[in-house]
């Protein structure tokens, strides 16, 4: 008979049975066949420092940077399967048109059941709005090392899984409303030229009403 393996270990008894002609005893036999199923899978989760993952759905949930800002981004990976995993590999792709993908460091190439590690890179805050789409690959084994494979030597696919996270940045400027000649007016500095603007003679009455 045939059949498709299931997950996880399995084993069923073949029993045979006969009448001996001369006596009409009867005779029985049996045998034993076990094997466990290995499942291939993969999970990553990318955030940028320490958050900035989007939602199931793809919903962007971008975490506020300031220009400049460095960017201490990370991706988790977890062998989420029951066979061991070769050949994992992570890529990030932006998804914002003109932005440079990120050189991804990671500790190993390889993840055992429920095994873990967290891979990095590295960058700083552009102003905008930017996300970018973490891919993780892996080749299932079974314990001996060798490529998960079919009966008929047909090799099971890779498994892979993404993540996407982004940030948002602004400049920071500090905006001032002051009275002067008689009329409101409205002018944007620096923050860091706060102080200066403030000393500003043409300037009376000064009150910051807006900083971010």
């Amino acid at each position: 008979s045939t059949g498709a393996a299931v997950e996880g270990p399995y084993a069923n008894i073949a029993t045979v049975t006969g009448t001996y002609p001369p006596t009409g005893e009867e005779v029985t036999d049996e045998d034993t066949n076990q094997y466990t199923g290995l499942r291939p899978e993969v999970s990553v989760v990318k955030q940028i420092n320490g958050a900035g993952t989007a939602a199931a759905d793809g919903t962007p949930d971008r975490v506020s940077l300031a220009v400049g800002q460095a960017t201490a981004v990370t991706f988790d990976v977890t062998n989420t399967g029951t066979a061991p995993l070769i050949d994992r590999a992570v890529v990030d792709e932006p998804l914002t048109g003109g932005d440079e993908a990120l050189q991804v460091t990671c500790p190993a190439t390889s993840l055992d059941p429920a095994e873990s590690m967290t891979c990095t890179a590295a960058g700083s805050a552009v102003v905008g709005e930017h996300d970018d789409r973490a891919t993780v690959t892996g080749t299932g084994t079974f314990s001996d090392g060798t490529p998960l494979a079919m009966a008929d030597g047909t090799p099971v696919s890779p498994v892979s899984d993404t993540s996407e996270a982004g940030y948002v940045a602004a400049a920071v400027t500090a905006c001032f409303q002051a009275l002067h000649h008689n009329r409101i007016g409205t002018d944007c500095f620096p923050c860091l030229q706060m102080f200066h603007t403030v000393g500003r003679a043409d300037y009376q009455d000064v009150a910051l009403f807006q900083c971010g």
